[in-house]
């Protein structure tokens, strides 16, 4: 889910904000391997830098403006960094608006009952 880009994009100077779903908190491995799988060296962005949100789905039932995460990735020359979010109150960089959020929940869910049927 991409989230947004304030003010219109410029690849010199805008990152892409990304918000990533996952179903269960993730595990120390799993968020080694997807720092690792975005970083820049390994995936660079056609933009001033990647900043990726990871929230697991129950956090999305009910959205706040500074979620729990479970990781939160910045690859901005500027700015690179890696947080594990297990133990910290919320991330800010998330910012989840409710409608946004329920708007995406059920897209993921007709996508998935249509492909069950």
């Amino acid at each position: 889910m991409i989230k947004h880009a304030n003010g219109g994009f410029d690849a010199r100077r805008s990152d892409i904000d990304a918000l990533v779903v996952c179903e269960h908190p993730m595990t120390a491995d799993e968020q080694t391997a997807a720092a690792e799988r975005l970083s820049d060296d390994r995936l660079p962005c056609p933009a001033h830098g990647l900043e990726l949100s990871v929230v697991t789905l129950p956090v999305t039932l009910y959205p706040k403006a500074q979620p729990p995460f479970e990781l939160h990735v910045t690859t901005a020359p500027d700015n690179t960094k890696v947080v594990d979010g297990h133990g910290h109150e919320g991330d800010p960089a998330a910012e989840l608006d409710p409608r946004e959020v329920t708007r995406f929940v059920h897209w993921i869910l007709s996508r998935i009952i249509d492909a069950s049927a």
